[in-house]
């Protein structure tokens, strides 16, 4: 592996980034980092929005934090393209282990749990009922209820969600129990049953608050993970409530170093350069959705109209609240830096799917939930864009084997899924509610289920 660290800048950047101390050499355009490093700013990748978030007044970090390190590196494995079996090009898959999907509550449990259930061989189920699974008996009662549905061959796991009452009992109890996995934090306010999260107060100050303190410290001892809704509450521009949630973030890595921590449903390029320069397979790592993969904010707004977005059906001009969830969809380029971090086949980005079905009049209404529902299509929508991009040989990763090393789980012994290339149309409704790409066709159908 060649280690060479590299970075570009363009011109104006670099201009700009003198007035941090950069030191700037105008023959090589070489810059010296904190570590003493040299970086050849004759590179892949530009990061300006990347420095104007560090240099921004959310973060307060500094400067060199979120710089991009590109790191040559030939791919792990060699590729392994779909094949052919007559007149039909397949491929397969491991089943899905999704680390983040919304099971309900009776009685609607059963029919998304079997959805679900269809292609998973493990899952892990969130929080955020009524009311919320806050204790080691409640995730417990979840767990069977869910294992119901979903029968034996998927490794059905829970979260508690992280609340004001919750104490260092209260994660002691979870002890000895590995179908609760960790703890789920949501910032108060910030999206579907959240009302009775962790306060802005506490995410801007969390020092001042050392019960909190005290309940990550004994999640870090019993070997917990740490989920966390990445959006601050304190944040009126949705485009910039993760973003400013980073700092929090790393205040978590810092003060507890060896609590495992998940950033989920990521959506900006920025929480992806976090990532990519603080994760570690074993300490840090990210979550990324189907629908974030392929929609952007321009979707849900009916302005996606350019001739890549046909697919979708959204440059009508027209609202498309299906589409419309906690966090958002964001810009064109945080669309592109996910894509390029789900298929890049680094270990610390994963799926989890977010699905989150909501009855249609819930939808459709002046105030609409926040919530798409992708579990009917999840494989074949995570086949799409890994196609799409010609990284199929990096899928198994991402949709299994890097979550179950970051969860600490071996793989799921269950029969693979088998993609088959064939085109067909997402249905209208399923279950009673709206899914995920309705009405637009695909190029890659699931059989094996």
């Amino acid at each position: 592996m060649n280690n060479t660290v590299t970075v570009e800048l363009s011109a104006e950047e670099m201009d700009r980034a003198a007035t941090v101390g950069r030191a700037r050499n105008d023959n090589s355009r070489a810059m010296k980092f904190p570590d003493g490093a040299v970086a050849d700013s004759k590179a892949i990748d530009p990061f300006g929005a990347v420095a104007e978030l560090a240099l921004s007044k959310f973060t307060g970090l500094p400067w060199w934090t979120y710089l991009r390190y590109v790191a040559s590196e030939k791919d792990r494995r060699g590729r392994r393209p779909p094949q052919n079996e007559g007149s039909r090009m397949h491929l397969m898959m491991p089943r899905l282990s999704d680390y983040h999907v919304h099971m309900r509550q009776w009685p609607r449990i059963g029919k998304f749990a079997e959805q679900s259930a269809r292609y998973c061989g493990r899952l892990l189920a969130m929080p955020n009922t009524t009311p919320p699974i806050d204790t080691a008996e409640r995730a417990t009662a979840y767990h069977t209820s869910i294992s119901t549905y979903t029968g034996s061959h998927v490794d059905v796991l829970t979260t508690l969600k992280l609340m004001p009452t919750t104490t260092t009992d209260t994660v002691r109890e979870c002890e000895g129990k590995p179908w609760i996995a960790g703890f789920k934090l949501y910032p108060a306010g910030v999206t579907t049953h959240s009302a009775d999260g962790v306060t802005a107060e506490v995410i801007n100050d969390p020092d001042l608050h050392t019960a909190f303190g005290d309940v990550l410290d004994a999640m870090q001892a019993a070997n917990l993970v740490l989920c966390l809704h990445g959006e601050h509450p304190d944040e009126d521009d949705p485009f910039e409530r993760e973003p400013k949630f980073l700092r929090f973030v790393h205040w978590v890595l810092t003060t507890f170093p060896k609590l495992r921590v998940v950033m989920e449903h990521i959506t900006t390029r920025a929480s992806v350069d976090f990532v990519k320069f603080y994760g570690r397979p074993e300490r840090l790592a990210a979550t990324i959705t189907a629908h974030h993969l392929m929609v952007h904010h321009g979707h849900m707004c009916g302005s996606a109209s350019s001739a890549g977005e046909q697919r979708f059906g959204c440059g009508d001009g027209r609202l498309h609240p299906h589409l419309f969830c906690w966090p958002i969809a964001k810009r064109p380029s945080d669309r592109e830096a996910l894509v390029r971090a789900a298929t890049s086949g680094n270990p610390c980005f994963f799926l989890g799917s977010d699905s989150a079905p909501h009855p249609i009049p819930a939808k459709e209404s002046a105030c609409g939930c926040a919530g798409v529902y992708s579990a009917p299509v999840l494989p074949e929508a995570i086949v799409q864009v890994f196609a799409d991009r010609d990284r199929v040989d990096n899928l198994s990763a991402f949709v299994a084997e890097s979550g179950d090393r970051f969860y600490g789980r071996k793989p799921v012994a269950a029969p693979p899924l088998r993609a088959v290339r064939q085109k067909w149309t997402v249905p209208a409704t399923v279950d009673e509610v709206v899914p995920f790409l309705a009405g637009c066709q695909l190029d890659w159908l699931v059989e094996s289920r």
